[in-house]
């Protein structure tokens, strides 16, 4: 029974941070399109592992330290893939239009 729980507590918690890497994700492009993020990388790294942390903190003390370490770690591929990938599209984006812009000088 608790095995269960926890597994639909990971779903769902996992699933929260999915849908939060994409929202996430989002503004990032947003700010980087407008130049805003500029001197700030930091503060949106260290704003997206607090979000990403704070859902297993209600876990902690029921579960081994190794247990919790391991569920954290599902939660950074849940929350930071939507934002690798975000990366990487941007950064192609942006690679084709300088290429394009000086083959056309």
């Amino acid at each position: 029974m608790i095995g269960n729980q926890l597994g639909a507590n990971l779903a769902v918690i996992y699933a929260g941070l999915v849908l939060f890497g994409l929202a996430y994700n989002a503004l990032v492009g947003w700010l980087e399109a407008r130049k805003y993020q500029e001197g700030y990388v930091s503060d949106l790294v260290a704003v997206g592992v607090a979000l990403t942390i704070v859902p297993f903190v209600s876990l902690s003390g029921m579960y081994p330290a190794w247990q919790i370490v391991a569920m954290i770690a599902g939660g950074f591929i849940a929350s930071g893939t939507p934002m690798m990938l975000g990366a990487r599209i941007r950064h192609a984006k942006a690679r084709k239009h300088d290429q394009t812009a000086l083959l056309a000088e």
